[in-house]
């Protein structure tokens, strides 16, 4: 294996429910469970300090099962939070080779400052995590969307992010990601000038006729 694959020690387990689960959390293990290509679904546990580092891990990972000369291939599909303990719970894993083409959620993130935050351009981001669809080995870990070029009224939308060759957005690439506009207030204002704009001109004309 690189230096570069990220590997997760796991054991498999016999004792399922939630007297086993909790036992098992009790010991700083997460119970969890490994299935696909219609094999049947093995239960399994892994250490906290071995799953919650790479929890949001979106490529490939290789699964070391105690016991087994051969390493699983998977991603880590689900996994489920008790949010009043802010602990975890459980997690799933999806057995997939390394050029099977499967879909995965990523991180949206952004870098650098907008060239109209200037002159009073203030960012919204709308989505911050987008479908892609490509082979397991792959997938980003996240989209970093450089943000430099930026100008008051500019939007970024899903077809403009950078992807690894082979990997595509899943669904609407029109969907805005990143928006850059004045504020609210300053906004209101210069529409209120511009409707004030117009009635003068509109004032002068009626006068001018009235001549």
């Amino acid at each position: 294996m690189s230096a570069s694959e990220t590997v997760i020690k796991v054991v498999e387990r016999a004792e399922t429910g939630k007297g086993a689960g909790r036992r098992l959390r009790a010991e700083g293990k997460v119970p969890a469970v490994i299935y696909g290509h219609g094999k049947a679904a093995v239960n399994l546990s892994v250490a906290e300090t071995e799953i919650i580092p790479v929890l949001h891990h979106t490529g490939l990972v290789k699964l070391e099962v105690e016991g087994k000369k051969t390493a699983k291939t998977a991603v880590i599909k689900d996994y489920q939070m008790n949010t009043l303990k802010a602990r975890l719970v459980h997690v799933d894993f999806l057995e997939v080779k390394a050029n099977e083409v499967i879909s995965t959620m990523v991180d949206v993130v952004p870098h650098g400052t907008p060239a109209g935050a200037a002159h009073g351009g203030v960012l919204d981001q709308i989505l911050y995590s987008v479908e892609v669809r490509g082979a397991a080995n792959k997938l980003p870990e996240s989209v970093i969307v450089e943000l430099d070029q930026m100008e008051i009224g500019d939007v970024i939308t899903c077809s403009g992010l950078a992807l690894p060759d082979g990997v595509d957005i899943v669904g609407d690439t029109d969907q805005i990601i990143f928006s850059l506009h004045l504020p609210k207030i300053e906004a209101a204002a210069e529409d209120e000038d511009a409707e004030a704009g117009a009635g003068d001109v509109k004032d002068v004309a009626e006068e001018a006729a009235a001549e």
